[in-house]
């Protein structure tokens, strides 16, 4: 029997990826820090300007760090300096693109329409318009190296078309060679979340999987993966519907067929114990939704994301409503609940739980509506 790729990445590649993911995102917050998306309509041509490297005093520009330390995230291919629209060669200040062609050599209104088509960029996709990278002006590997640095959790860490259709191909995934890159590497990150093995993967660890992929010259049936976890999640509704029809009861169900399901596995891999107190008896450990099945859309029922794991006491506490947690996964323990019972059911102000920007949204969705 072939063994799934899947399942050797995991086994032999997945520790190392993970720690070289640590980096990138260390990387990734640091220039964030240096560099917040407001500050960049004020930066100085002296802080934006590559610099060549000199190992003794390293240049902190803003282009020399994306040049030097951003080739961390994803190898920048055949881009050159003067993709950065404004640049220095021979000591002298250098435009290059169509879209500075009309400054000619006045580098300040130049580097002035650089700066707020870059902020233009960065505060779109911030908000999820794509569209505006379809129509932003400036160099497409600069763009989307911007992208990757200020969004590593929404964009696949890919910035050459080469490599992207590469990826796609590896993971079975369709595509349009006529749209913008952008559609394919959302395409991949959302792929990537409807796969439950692999949902909990971080972007460039996702990026690892795919060259990995492509360099052993492997493939998998990616729509296959994502078709059987909501067919899994319809056979629980159909046992469901045979048995009965709506109200609590049926949330009942849910919950004794999804903990005999792949949703408990999952979390058991993620957790592998009480995601609260730490009890790790895998009998004793219940795998609970954030959002009611019975209110998700097919591709929440059985995303990780949605789910905690947690021993019964926890798990009926949360079930009902007596204790949520906040974004920062603090404990939140409900009125209801009162100090003896917080005793013994071992809950206290001081409880948290680790949580992503992936959980927040299911937390948000608990805290609003099972929250009392």
């Amino acid at each position: 029997m072939v063994e799934n790729p899947i399942d050797i990445f995991i086994n032999e590649h997945l520790s190392e990826s993970l720690k070289k993911s640590e980096e990138v995102f260390k990387f990734t917050r640091d220039f964030q820090r240096s560099f917040p998306i407001e500050s960049i309509k004020n930066m100085t041509l002296e802080d934006y300007l590559y610099v060549p490297y000199d190992e003794y005093n390293p240049s902190m520009s803003f282009c020399s760090r994306i040049w030097r330390d951003g080739e961390i995230m994803s190898h920048r291919g055949n881009a050159r300096t003067n993709s950065f629209g404004i640049y220095t060669i021979n000591n002298q200040i250098k435009i290059y693109g169509k879209y500075l062609a009309p400054y000619d050599d006045d580098v300040d209104a130049a580097f002035d329409y650089l700066k707020s088509e870059i902020f233009k960029l960065l505060k779109e996709v911030d908000n999820d318009n794509y569209i505006a990278v379809e129509r932003c002006p400036i160099n497409r590997a600069f763009s989307y190296k911007l992208l990757e640095i200020y969004f590593p959790e929404k964009i696949l860490h890919v910035h050459t078309e080469n490599t992207l259709n590469d990826y796609c191909k590896c993971v079975g995934l369709e595509y349009d060679p006529k749209q913008e890159l952008i559609y394919r590497n959302l395409a991949l990150v959302n792929w990537k979340e409807s796969v439950p093995e692999i949902r909990n993967w971080d972007n460039h660890v996702l990026m690892s999987f795919c060259d990995w992929l492509w360099r052993h010259n492997l493939k998998i049936d990616g729509g296959a993966l994502s078709r059987n976890t909501q067919k899994v999640a319809m056979d629980i509704d159909n046992q469901i519907n045979e048995i009965i029809s709506e109200g609590i009861e049926k949330e009942a169900i849910v919950k004794v067929r999804v903990n005999q399901a792949v949703f408990r596995d999952l979390l058991i891999k993620k957790y592998d114990r009480c995601c609260l107190c730490g009890v790790s008896n895998r009998k004793l450990l219940v795998a609970s939704h954030m959002k009611p099945w019975s209110v998700c859309k097919p591709e929440e029922k059985l995303d990780v994301n949605n789910g905690l794991l947690m021993c019964p006491n926890h798990d009926k506490l949360f079930d009902q409503g007596y204790i949520s947690f906040d974004d920062d996964g603090k404990i939140i323990i409900s009125k209801r609940l009162s100090q003896v019972d917080c005793v013994y059911m071992n809950v206290n102000d001081g409880m948290k739980i680790d949580v992503n920007d992936s959980n927040r949204e299911y937390l948000r969705y608990h805290r609003n509506n099972i929250f009392e």
